[in-house]
């Protein structure tokens, strides 16, 4: 299992997710959107977000991950520590880190910025809103000309002879 994974399968629980030693990482909600090339259009749903830096001692991540890998919480914890300590040294080396599924990090004139990702529909108040492609939307029905809808709804004249000539 995956830090990256292990990060979101508790945000998805937690809504928010303290990693000792890095920051927070919590879920925000987000507009529908048009995507980059202008072919689908993206509905409201959520993003992840990050806040540098932890001054509450939280260790609910760290016993979430003993529970998921089975582990103890000192060894979690010091799986954890390797882990943030991994991701600041690619962010020293590169300046970019790519946490799989999660979001970029950039490190410039020694700031962290972060740029979350989209998430699947975590949320049950965007339950069935799903992506639409713009080029798949067509016509179903083509436009009649409006002579055509007149004459649909007028009786025939021919209705109007046979009446008489049934009743007599």
């Amino acid at each position: 299992m995956n830090f990256s994974f292990l990060i979101l399968e508790f945000l998805k629980q937690q809504g928010q997710v303290l990693v000792p030693g890095f920051g927070t990482f919590y879920l925000k909600n987000t507009n529908a959107l048009v995507d980059e090339g202008g072919k689908s259009i993206l509905p409201p749903g959520k993003e992840v977000a990050f806040q540098i830096g932890n001054s509450a001692a939280d260790d609910s991540f760290v016993r979430f991950v003993a529970q998921q890998k089975n582990i103890p919480v000192i060894d979690a914890e010091i799986e954890v520590k390797k882990q943030t300590n991994f991701w600041y040294s690619i962010l020293e080396k590169e300046g970019k880190f790519v946490l799989e599924n999660i979001g970029t990090f950039v490190l410039d004139d020694s700031q962290i910025h972060f740029t979350g990702y989209r998430t699947e529909n975590l949320s049950p108040d965007f339950y069935g809103l799903e992506e639409i492609h713009l080029s798949e939307i067509k016509n179903s029905v083509p436009l009649s000309k409006p002579e055509d809808h007149q004459t649909s709804y007028r009786f025939s004249k021919k209705l109007y002879w046979l009446v008489p000539l049934l009743l007599g």
